[in-house]
């Protein structure tokens, strides 16, 4: 999050937050955050999490169906937080500076590790993918539509075309969502998806316990899309340029076998992964392109850059992985 955004919500905001729900001040702590700013506080032996959205990046709509769709999740006893109610029976609350507006959104913390402080294992894999294919499930069933854009009005995706001067590496792009439009969208097969279902939106407990955080991308999109954000960040793991094949298969393997412990899913759309790896490249090289200075990476970055875009300017796929056959020998 830009620097000036940071120090206009700690001057500006924080004192209004710590009125409004009378926080004590010793309790406060920050946490940081990438698009949004988050915070910590405890009242009465519990602890909750503030997350600081500015109106430049979502309107509050946005952020009420967002709200919508946890509930109606954590309602279905998807392990998601407990999003909490404002002593003003808001969701969501409002604040504004002379720079900015902010909006305010209150989880319940759950009491858990990052992925830094787990231990990623095959049951780890496993779990991840069971409680995606929960969500899913919910989200077929959904009974009353919740309005978040498509995949096509992810700024991401605008960005590539904004932010990203090779008019080639456009054109890759226009080619890629012209074939995406082509393929059929059932209420099996497209919905509100999660949108950012990484390792570091879960949260691990004992016995590999998993709660799912972070909706803030949700939108809607081909379910398998969300089985390729999972995958596409353990393939580029610590070196964008040398992925490792051979754990990242087994990963797959535990990962959707869990996944289909609660959801169906074909082999057709496993086929279609290549596709979907390759969207989300788009969306983070267009991510560094937009928040980092390009003459001015750092190496991991860098490297990504580099990959990628050789990748797309030579129509070489994300990653050489037969997917399919991986799936029809499980």
């Amino acid at each position: 999050m830009n620097e000036t955004i940071i120090k206009d919500i700690k001057d500006n905001v924080i004192p209004q937050l710590i009125e409004v729900l009378n926080i004590k001040i010793d309790t406060l702590t920050e946490i940081g955050g990438y698009q949004n700013h988050v915070y910590q506080y405890s009242e009465a032996d519990q602890e909750f999490i503030i997350r600081i959205t500015t109106s430049t990046h979502r309107i509050i709509s946005e952020i009420e169906e967002e709200i919508q769709f946890i509930n109606t999740l954590y309602q279905n006893r998807v392990s998601v937080p407990q999003v909490i109610t404002s002593i003003h029976r808001n969701s969501v609350l409002t604040f504004h500076t002379n720079a900015n507006t902010y909006y305010v959104t209150i989880f319940e913390k759950v009491d858990a590790l990052n992925w830094t402080e787990y231990k990623q294992t095959s049951q780890t894999f496993y779990k991840a993918g069971k409680e995606l294919g929960r969500i899913h499930e919910v989200s077929k069933k959904l009974k009353n539509k919740i309005n978040r854009h498509s995949y096509k009005e992810n700024q991401f995706i605008k960005d590539v075309y904004n932010e990203i001067p090779d008019k080639h590496i456009q054109e890759r792009l226009t080619k890629l969502l012209d074939e995406l439009d082509g393929l059929s969208k059932n209420e099996d097969e497209y919905g509100l998806v999660h949108g950012d279902y990484n390792f570091a939106n879960i949260l691990y407990q004992e016995h590999d316990c998993l709660t799912v955080i972070d909706f803030d991308e949700c939108e809607y999109n081909w379910y398998i899309y969300d089985v390729a954000v999972y995958l596409f960040y353990y393939l580029l793991g610590g070196n964008p340029n040398k992925m490792n094949k051979e754990p990242n298969e087994e990963l797959f393997k535990h990962f959707i076998t869990g996944y289909r412990t609660e959801c169906t899913i074909s082999v057709d759309w496993i086929s279609k992964l290549p596709l979907f790896l390759r969207l989300r490249e788009f969306i983070l090289l267009s991510s560094i392109y937009k928040n980092f200075s390009m003459s001015n990476l750092a190496p991991w970055q860098a490297a990504f850059v580099q990959a990628a875009e050789f990748r797309i300017l030579n129509n070489k796929p994300f990653i050489e992985l037969d997917y399919v056959k991986l799936f029809e020998d499980l």
